[in-house]
């Protein structure tokens, strides 16, 4: 039987610990879907101190996941269209070392890839028309 733990983390710890890909995604999670608009929201309301909810880990270790259990890391670069809808491939399978890796992001995948990109990744804005090499680009490093 599974344990409940509280452990409370900062949104940035957990950023950093998917930097530092001691956080990852379940291969079953869906693909990142959310446009501009919303990642802007999610600041507001971060910004404004409204609640974002809650998020949801799974610790994995040995006893839960097995040779053919997948999982992805986070995405460090995405490509809206020019509606600002994402445009981009998606997460790529992987697998992955247990004695470096231990969690999994169970709920929440689509407001923490947000954060991480807009403080970690990269953006494009893909013009109308356009097929390759989009032109203009935001990008944050720290």
């Amino acid at each position: 039987m599974a344990n409940m733990i509280d452990d409370k983390l900062t949104i940035f710890e957990v950023l950093q610990k998917i930097k530092d890909g001691k956080f990852v995604m379940p291969a079953f999670q869906g693909q990142f879907v959310w446009n501009m608009e919303q990642i802007e929201k999610l600041w507001d309301s971060i910004l404004l101190d409204y609640p974002i909810a809650t998020f949801l880990f799974w610790h994995i270790d040995d006893s839960n996941v097995t040779w053919d259990t997948y999982f992805c890391s986070f995405l460090s670069e995405v490509t809206f269209d020019s509606r600002k809808t994402a445009d981009s491939v998606n997460y790529d399978l992987e697998n992955i070392n247990i004695k470096h890796t231990d969690t999994a992001i169970l709920d929440g995948q689509q407001r923490l890839t947000s954060l991480y990109l807009s403080l970690f990744g990269e953006a494009f804005i893909r013009p109308n028309y356009a097929r390759k090499n989009p032109v203009i680009k935001f990008s944050q490093s720290y």
